[in-house]
Formats: structure tokens, sequence, C-alpha cells
């Protein structure tokens, strides 16, 4: 299936799930019982880890979703989630400009996968005390706050990030990483106001915003749309009908 787009945004090219996939809306009740199910199978997973993968293209809401996840996780089980982001594992500004890849971050080229890959094996493996990333959206440069380590309590990963099911190497590794997958489906032009209105909270002009988002949002949208893993579950938020 190939992606294209209009004057303002992709053409709507989500992919119908198959009979193995169920769909969702993610309301109260979804967080309640999923955060119930994935702790259930983290204990059945020990001594290592459950990975949960959260995908979507950018501005579906990845982190607002994996944030009500944990919120759900902490009340029935404190420290037993914790969130992994793949932004943290954006390549650092001057790797960017050295490589000549700048204006194209947030591009799959753009992040250090084989640093990625390897946390989430040594996490999923049951490592305590590994630190990881976060994505400062003020520096727009990766960070490692001393707070942010995997315990031994914790025992789900909530694994976001826009490349989790893009079926091209090395990302297609990652299923071998993650006990399932879930896919945001938005609508790609609520996705395109959200990632916008993203950019200029994080300094960039409105101008500047949507030329970004033409030069590289687009496109990797619509690189995920084109080449993506079968995801276990297609979850919707519950005002993005189609």
């Amino acid at each position: 299936m190939k992606a294209s787009h209009g004057p303002s945004g992709p053409r709507d090219t989500r992919r119908l799930p198959t009979a193995a996939t169920a769909r969702c809306t993610a309301d109260r009740v979804f967080f309640e019982a999923h955060a119930q199910r994935l702790l259930e199978a983290a204990r059945h997973a020990q001594p290592r880890r459950y990975a949960l993968g959260i995908a979507g293209i950018g501005g579906s809401g990845k982190s607002t979703l994996a944030r009500y996840l944990h919120e759900a996780c902490e009340q029935a089980e404190p420290g037993g989630a914790a969130v992994l982001a793949m932004d943290g594992f954006h390549l650092s500004n001057a790797e960017l400009h050295r490589r000549g890849l700048s204006q194209f971050k947030g591009s799959p080229e753009t992040f250090d996968t084989g640093s990625f890959l390897e946390l989430l094996q040594r996490a999923r493996a049951g490592e305590v005390g590994l630190p990881y990333p976060i994505y400062d959206r003020v520096a727009h440069e990766p960070a490692f706050p001393q707070d942010c380590r995997l315990s031994g309590g914790t025992r789900l990963l909530i694994v976001e990030g826009n490349y989790l099911l893009l079926d091209e190497p090395p990302w297609d590794r990652l299923a071998t990483l993650l006990d399932e997958c879930w896919l945001i489906d938005v609508a790609p032009e609520r996705a395109k106001r959200w990632i916008i209105t993203r950019h200029q909270r994080g300094g960039r002009s409105r101008a500047d915003a949507e030329g970004h988002y033409e030069r590289t949002d687009r496109p990797n949208a619509e690189r995920v749309l084109a080449n993506m893993q079968q995801p276990r579950l297609v979850v919707r938020w519950p005002d993005d009908t189609p």
C-alpha cells in the first residue's frame, strides 16, 4: 500500500485491521481493564519484564496514551510499570549536524536505533537499575535524569514511538522484543494539527512548524502507513471517529 497526500495532509491510508486485530476506544474503562491485564501478563512473564509497544504516526497521541495507561497501572500496582519513549534515542543535534540530517530530525535515520534496541533488550531481560533516556523538549536533546532508572519492582515496560511497527530494518527487530504492540489509529489531519501545535510550543514559528511538517513529519507518516507490521490492537481516541 502506498500513501499519497493532498495539499493539506497525507491521504488517510490507515490499514484496516485483520480478523486477528481488535479495535478499542481509549476511555477510562479501556485503561483500567488493560492495566490489570498487562500487569497480570507481566507477573506471568517473570523473571523477565513484559514489553508493550504503543505505535502511531507523529501527533497521534502516543505519549498521552502511554501516560494514561501508566497512571492506571500506578493505581493498580504502584511502581509496577515504567514508560520508555523512543524519542529519548534521538541522535544529538551535534551528531545530526555532522551527518547533514538536522532538517530531517524525527525521521527513522535520525535515531540511535542500536542503543534503543540494546536498552530494550536489557530492560526486558529484567536488569535492575538500568538508566534510560528521555527527550528534553526545552533543550531539544536526549537527557538522562537521575531518577530514570528501572527498579526491581518494575515488571511492565510501556514503550512508545513512531516506528515500533515500521517494517524496515533495523526497526523490524522490535517484533522480537515487544510482547505486543498497539497502533493508535488517528485521522492524519488531526495528527497534523497536534504536531504543528507541539512544534510551536517547542519554540518554532507557525511557518517553521508547518515547513518541518511538510519536510519531515508528513513523509514519515506516509512511510509508516505504507510499511507497517500488524498490530495486536488498534486504538482510537473517543472523539476521533471515522
